[in-house]
């Protein structure tokens, strides 16, 4: 297995899986909870009251189709508000994107401590999970092809899915299994699509412990 820094430096690798076993039916229950609990804190870029007008972003918001959603798991406070993206978020609303360390106070919100991802941020660390989202696709909802910058690895855990759910890179794609963890390197061009008729929510993470995971979970 190669090092986190060969890893970072190489863009000849699409994927790792972790050996770590995911219980599916409690992590599917925390999902649910937080569905049925906080669906006000549920994000889409149709909420255009939260995020600045288009000319104002520094990054392209249309390759995101509009049934794709998320909730902000991990901020710098604890925000009453669903959580956009960092760049297009209002700073009249959100004053806190514009903390000089907001990427060293980014961490996982208390309302999402409870059942069984809470045993996974104990089991795996805060530094798994100090950025981190739940992303949901819904039937037909995509993302177009992109990168997300240099030596970008990103860790998803498949919640719900169906077979025809798909990541693509390059001329290769992969239906993420519930159950398992994975190590992406998405600083490759990727898109995503969910092309079957059911909803598809991962939990994605931009993890710093990542030479952590290696060296126990490969």
């Amino acid at each position: 297995m190669k090092s986190e820094q060969e890893l970072r430096n190489s863009t000849d690798w699409d994927i790792v899986e972790l050996k770590l076993d995911i219980d599916v039916s409690r992590l599917a229950d925390w999902y649910n909870t937080v569905e049925e609990q906080f669906s006000k804190l549920k994000f889409n870029l149709g909420m255009l009251h939260l995020i600045k007008e288009k000319n104002q972003l520094a990054s392209n918001i249309d390759i995101i189709s509009p049934g794709v959603y998320s909730y902000g798991v991990s901020w710098p406070v604890e925000q009453s508000l669903p959580i956009p993206p960092r760049f297009a978020a209002k700073t009249e609303l959100y004053p806190e994107v514009e903390f000089t360390d907001f990427e060293e106070q980014m961490q996982v919100m208390e309302i999402y401590k409870f059942g069984y991802f809470k045993e996974l941020l104990e089991m795996l660390g805060e530094d798994t999970f100090s950025w981190s989202r739940i992303t949901i696709h819904d039937a037909s909802a995509s993302i177009d092809k992109h990168s997300d910058g240099p030596n970008t690895i990103r860790l998803h855990i498949p919640i719900i899915t169906n077979n025809n759910a798909w990541f693509y890179w390059g001329d290769k794609q992969y239906n993420l299994k519930p159950g398992k963890v994975y190590l992406i390197n998405t600083s490759k061009t990727h898109s995503t699509a969910n092309l079957g008729s059911t909803t598809r929510a991962h939990i994605i993470s931009h993890p710093v412990n990542v030479a952590w995971l290696l060296e126990h979970l490969s």
